[in-house]
């Protein structure tokens, strides 16, 4: 029996409306794509674009892609440092994708919950998220998000100084990354073990830099080699193995080689700052002063606050070992006068 002209106009209509959900889709993904690429350069444009994907999901009722832009935006604003609008659009994206049953943005959203928590010094309510996060991220199969909770466990835990627990999710992020060949997080954890042994165990700090740096290499990563050089530096230089100064002065130099490549005004800050530092322990003060002066060439565009504090207490010190206690007073009431800064610009 021949269908009626009515059947097949709403067969017809049906496949039009089909055709442009499917459309819409790649469009918004695009979009989110869109969003993703102006984030850090274009934060305006970046919103422009996942506010309009957001707005177009709804229309086209996809609620995997409604998930997906509102878990964006939630991270948008958690970049702007709004925390209550992040935590508003990671409750929806939940919502949403609780329904489709979508693990990637719940176990996302779970985990910037217990980040936003734990910024806010509420342990509790962190450790919940990451379980939560942690949860999904086994049941949905996501290595890389399961390494990242693991990783924030361990600094949970180590911030409540409960270093036992927090070694053991640092471990478990290394076992993880390592079976499943995730560099990034592999690395993150060889430094993390590092950190907490390099005052109590110089074999197991050095072994997890040199993992940590051999990786960083193999991937031609030089943003990661340069730091484990500065802290292989640091530690040498902080160490009574015989022949460290040598070593931590070696690990500079590669660090300024990194540099030269790169060009960084922000690394180059931080070569001359660690410079003065192995001449200050190696007591030429005057060496010392002149690559901290370099440094302090550098701070205004290529250091922190907190990394400026310590340049000026630095200087000021080198000044007190020459015995020039007028330049040392100096820097001394500039480290006083940015602290106050600082802690005003701190204060909650």
């Amino acid at each position: 029996m021949p269908m009626s002209l009515k059947s097949i106009i709403a067969i017809l209509l049906f496949l039009t409306a089909v055709m442009h959900a499917q459309t819409m889709s790649r469009r918004i993904e695009k979009d989110i794509d869109r969003y993703a690429s102006y984030l850090e350069t274009k934060p305006e444009l970046a919103f422009y674009y996942i506010n309009k994907a957001y707005r177009n999901s709804v229309d086209i009722g996809n609620d995997s892609l409604i998930a997906r832009s509102l878990c964006n935006l939630g991270y948008y604003y958690y970049s702007k440092g709004n925390q209550a609008q992040a935590k508003a659009h990671y409750f929806k994206a939940i919502t949403y994708g609780r329904s489709v049953r979508y693990g990637k943005i719940l176990s996302y959203s779970y985990n910037q919950l217990g980040i936003i928590a734990a910024q806010s010094d509420q342990f509790d309510k962190a450790l919940s998220w990451y379980l939560a996060s942690l949860k999904m991220a086994n049941l949905h199969h996501l290595p890389e998000i399961k390494s990242r909770i693991l990783l924030n466990l361990g600094n949970l835990y180590m911030i409540q100084a409960d270093t036992l627990k927090g070694i053991e999710y640092y471990q478990q992020n290394i076992a993880n990354a390592e079976h499943h060949k995730l560099n990034k997080e592999l690395v993150q954890g060889y430094i993390t073990m590092a950190l907490i042994y390099s005052a109590s165990d110089a074999e197991k700090t050095i072994k997890y830099y040199y993992d940590a740096l051999r990786i960083a290499r193999e991937a031609n990563d030089d943003a990661t080699a340069f730091i484990i050089h500065l802290n292989l530096s640091d530690f040498y230089l902080n160490s009574p193995m015989q022949g460290s100064m040598a070593k931590s002065l070696g690990h500079l130099r590669q660090a300024a080689e990194i540099q030269k490549r790169s060009n960084d005004e922000s690394q180059l800050f931080f070569v001359h700052f660690n410079l003065g530092g192995y001449y200050l322990t190696k007591k030429q003060y005057d060496l010392a002063l002149e690559y901290y002066e370099k440094a302090l060439a550098l701070s205004p565009t290529s250091s922190t606050s907190s990394q400026k504090l310590n340049l000026y207490k630095s200087i000021a010190a080198a000044y007190g070992y020459k015995n020039d206690y007028k330049n040392a007073y100096s820097y001394q009431e500039k480290y006083r006068n940015l602290m106050t800064v600082f802690l005003i610009s701190t204060r909650i």
